[in-house]
């Protein structure tokens, strides 16, 4: 398909070309031999200026259009999609981490949404591994003295949650929302989470005049979050689930 019209434009631009540099030449090539006397019958010096003055703006036509063409094939290629980084490699896009060490509770409010977590990492917060985790922007928590009633508690002056945490997990939740509870179940082969989210209660602590649970639970734009977890005990290898048994996905730590 490319061929046939690549073809009809380089004959163009030779012809063109030749009428521009070599007009009496072209003139005798093409036309003379339909003269019973040619030399009597040539052109005159004028009519070879109009002949280079045509293919003059044959030429250029022919360059404007061929660039035009050139600019739209290299518009309709396909973009190579640059390799995914670090982050999207772990969860997918850069998450925010909640500065709250977050802990169970016996049994979530019935009034709150329960958002599924995605993914997890085992953490060891004494010794601040992986490291990376401690770079990520933390989530900017509600006002007032609950912290608009947000999950977990404030870790201890000069520490950061994640200093306390065996885990973290990936949420994604409504952006209007904030996790306020997580269920956590230990026993010695697996670690169960669930995690409830609610809107944020105003900042003198009375409650969301929407209602603490008007929370999308599979809302369009979401937030990503991570939540650190503090344990009874180590991970050490426990499989992690969802409260309804689904196997969490166990995100690689990427480095590079």
């Amino acid at each position: 398909m490319i061929a046939l019209p690549l073809v009809l434009l380089v004959s163009l631009a030779v012809l063109f070309l030749w009428g521009l540099f070599w007009p009496r030449g072209q003139w005798r090539v093409l036309v003379a031999w339909s003269y019973r006397d040619p030399h009597v019958n040539e052109p005159s010096g004028a009519a070879f200026a109009v002949y280079r003055a045509i293919a003059g703006v044959g030429v250029v036509v022919l360059a404007v259009s061929g660039f035009v063409a050139w600019q739209s094939y290299q518009a309709a290629l396909p973009v190579e999609e640059p390799p995914p980084s670090a982050m999207q490699r772990m969860w997918g896009e850069e998450p925010l981490v909640v500065n709250r060490v977050v802990t169970s509770v016996g049994a979530a409010s019935n009034d709150l949404v329960y958002v599924a977590p995605i993914a997890y990492q085992s953490v060891d917060g004494e010794r601040r591994q992986p490291p990376y985790l401690y770079s990520l922007a933390t989530l900017e928590l509600p006002e007032g003295d609950t912290a608009g009633g947000i999950i977990g508690r404030q870790p201890s002056p000069g520490y950061a949650a994640l200093d306390f945490a065996n885990l973290v997990v990936l949420v994604e939740g409504d952006p209007n929302c904030i996790p306020r509870q997580a269920v956590v179940v230990e026993n010695a082969e697996s670690v169960e989470v669930a995690v409830y989210y609610g809107r944020p209660d105003n900042p003198d602590g009375t409650p969301n005049a929407d209602g603490i649970g008007a929370c999308e639970p599979n809302p369009r734009d979401r937030v990503p979050l991570l939540l650190p977890i503090q344990l009874s005990d180590e991970l050490d290898g426990r499989l992690v689930t969802a409260i309804d048994g689904e196997v969490l996905r166990k995100a690689p730590v990427v480095t590079d």
